[in-house]
């Protein structure tokens, strides 16, 4: 005898819950962590705070005006394009697959920008998204998946498998 739809519809509510209940646990786990930690976080921002501090000190010493509101925070080693992690160079491959002529690195750069529906593009971000693909493309180059010509700037193609 074959399955009935409703057993299967049961059993298939119980494998999406049973997922849940599995993200939920490493939810709680990750917050039960951060709570464990919290003692340790505080007592760090009341160590920056006066490190602060002191910095300001010994800069309004040599310079009594300063202020540090023309300052912006920058956290260290954190993803500062606007395209998600791995994206640009997956964005990038297909770009170079679908292109009728050899490109450059800004130029795709611009082209993944446009295909994840970011408008506002500014220089740098322009930048930064090209030091990113064109670390991508160095190492899809070692893989045998593009090839550039030997100009500045190096104009890239797809390698199409044979």
């Amino acid at each position: 005898m074959g399955r009935s739809n409703r057993l299967a519809a049961l059993e298939s509510k119980i494998e999406y819950l049973m997922g849940e209940q599995q993200l939920k646990l490493a939810d709680v786990a990750k917050a039960e962590k951060l709570v464990q930690q919290l003692p340790a976080m505080r007592e760090r921002l009341s160590e920056i705070e006066t490190l602060i501090n002191a910095c300001e000190i010994v800069i309004k010493s040599d310079h009594p005006e300063w202020t540090r509101d023309h300052l912006t925070p920058v956290i260290a080693f954190v993803h500062k394009i606007p395209v998600r992690l791995g994206r640009a160079s997956k964005h990038a491959l297909d770009i170079l697959r679908l292109a009728e002529e050899p490109m450059g690195v800004r130029e795709i750069a611009v082209a993944v920008l446009e295909r994840e529906g970011i408008t506002d593009i500014d220089a740098d971000t322009i930048t930064k998204v090209a030091n990113t693909v064109g670390a991508g493309l160095r190492s899809a180059r070692e893989r045998g998946a593009v090839d550039r010509d030997s100009s500045w700037p190096a104009k890239w193609w797809a390698v199409r498998p044979q």
